[in-house]
């Protein structure tokens, strides 16, 4: 459904619950409804998205969680 970056809000949810940040939707260019927000995550552990707003006449407040994120060491290489 095309223009949803308008009407919903997302927002992510650090791994300790309380800290938010809210992410900037926005349209992916050559994809038709398809949306995308940019951030890194840095602290391990499991993040959640919170999704609220409209599709049309149909209310949305949902949460996902996340893939769980590893610490840096599990990552580097050499």
């Amino acid at each position: 459904m095309p223009n949803l970056a308008s009407s919903l809000t997302a927002t992510l949810i650090a791994p300790d619950g309380a800290t938010t940040r809210p992410l900037p939707l926005r349209g992916v260019h050559g994809q038709p409804d398809r949306y995308t927000a940019d951030f890194i995550l840095t602290q391990p552990g499991a993040y959640q998205l919170h999704l609220t707003g409209f599709i049309g006449a149909l209310e949305l407040d949902l949460t996902f969680t996340l893939h769980a994120v590893g610490t840096l060491s599990e990552l580097r290489f050499p």
